[in-house]
């Protein structure tokens, strides 16, 4: 031992190193009982397979694949990768007006009928845009560190701008929580167990693909709450107000006429697995003969448009 060290040892008045080591025995913990084993989606299944070929023939929807509400945020998907692009890169808010619009988040809403829609994977389905959250959840804040120019400024902090969202953790739990309000939204705002006046019930008119641009996340529950009734109402805007659902309705109209055959080469249709392929288990609601149609007709237009410019060549190269 170092001879300083020695020497303030033996001159304090008090032991600074204790001969006695004392062991805390820790509190008994009591576990809890009540624990349910982990449930799988898989469980409705009743039929008894053989081999792989018999549970092809027999293959039965989740109920996220059926044409019922969600129940659990588990039970709301989202939509294929190259469509996600699409979707945020094609429809901006001008062009397709929102239905909701607050501090938190702009939502567009694309009905079952809507081309879009043919992609989603489940009945109600989430494309998120969660890359326009601010830095530290706040736009005012974000905004005075870019405009900060003192003596911090050449720190790496400032050059590299990281956020949470940059990591998949982030990510998906924030996608979770919004999924998570959503659900509660349908099951406070009483319109499950209500009819539509003109026949359509509630399920057909909410099932389709909403896309969220996400602007802050909700952290207390007072934001919580109010995510919660900004959903309550935009759900209750699109069952009862028939402004709102002819407005959805011309907008899906409109967007026959959107040419989806550059992207439509990198859209999966299908998980397979050997010989065997089912196209209800990617997209359980896509219309193939639509989906069939668009590709003959942008076909059909790109010869079109492709013998016409053949002609005006040769007709400059005779000029």
């Amino acid at each position: 031992m170092n001879n300083s060290i020695r020497q303030f040892l033996n001159k304090s008045k008090a032991d600074v190193i204790s001969h006695s080591v004392k062991c805390i025995i820790p509190e008994q913990v009591s576990l809890p009982t009540n624990l349910h084993p982990p449930t799988s989606a898989f469980n409705s299944y009743t039929n008894k397979f053989k081999n792989a070929q018999d549970f092809y023939d027999h293959i039965q929807p989740i109920p996220f694949q059926t044409n019922t509400l969600p129940k659990d945020r588990s039970e709301i998907r989202g939509v294929d990768s190259s469509i996600h692009r699409f979707l945020f890169n094609k429809f901006k808010w001008k062009e397709y007006p929102p239905i909701l619009k607050n501090e938190f988040m702009m939502i567009q809403f694309f009905p079952h009928h809507h081309i879009i829609s043919n992609f989603r994977k489940s009945n109600i389905a989430f494309a998120v845009n969660i890359y326009t959250i601010p830095l530290f959840n706040s736009i005012r804040l974000r905004d005075a560190m870019n405009r900060y120019r003192g003596r911090y400024s050449n720190l790496q902090f400032f050059k590299t701008k990281t956020s949470p969202i940059q990591s998949a953790c982030g990510r998906s739990q924030t996608k979770k929580l919004f999924r998570e309000l959503f659900v509660k939204a349908l099951q406070t705002s009483g319109v499950i167990n209500k009819e539509g006046n003109d026949n359509t019930s509630v399920t057909d008119k909410l099932k389709g693909v909403y896309a969220i641009h996400i602007y802050k996340v909700p952290i207390t529950t007072e934001q919580k709450d109010k995510v919660v009734q900004d959903y309550s109402a935009m759900i209750n805007k699109i069952v009862n107000d028939k402004n709102i659902w002819n407005t959805l309705n011309q907008a899906a109209r409109r967007s026959k006429s959107v040419n989806l055959q550059p992207v439509l080469p990198n859209v999966r249709f299908s998980w397979e697995v050997g010989n065997c392929k089912d196209d209800r288990i990617r997209f359980p609601f896509i219309n193939m003969t639509e989906i069939q149609s668009k590709k003959s007709e942008y076909t059909k237009r790109f010869k079109k448009n492709a013998n016409k410019q053949r002609n005006q060549n040769q007709q400059d190269i005779i000029k």
